[in-house]
């Protein structure tokens, strides 16, 4: 689950970021204030699955599997 919210959060700053950047001086606040807290919230559910992979991922280079654990 912390993977899963920390990928949200990252697609959040770098999603916010780019249209900051690009938007700059005239950025719609009113917007960014309402789309992209909904956004998080429908990204969560597309993030799981990959947030899962993440994690194992991290798993296996912190714990690297044995032999034992193979069979």
């Amino acid at each position: 689950m912390f993977f899963g919210v920390m990928m949200g959060e990252l697609l959040f700053a770098v999603t916010f970021l780019i249209v900051l950047v690009s938007m700059w001086p005239d950025v719609p606040w009113d917007q960014i204030t309402w789309m992209f807290p909904l956004g998080v919230l429908a990204s969560a559910p597309i993030l799981i699955p990959f947030s899962k992979v993440v994690w194992l991922s991290v798993d296996v280079f912190v714990r690297p599997v044995v032999a034992e654990e193979m069979g």
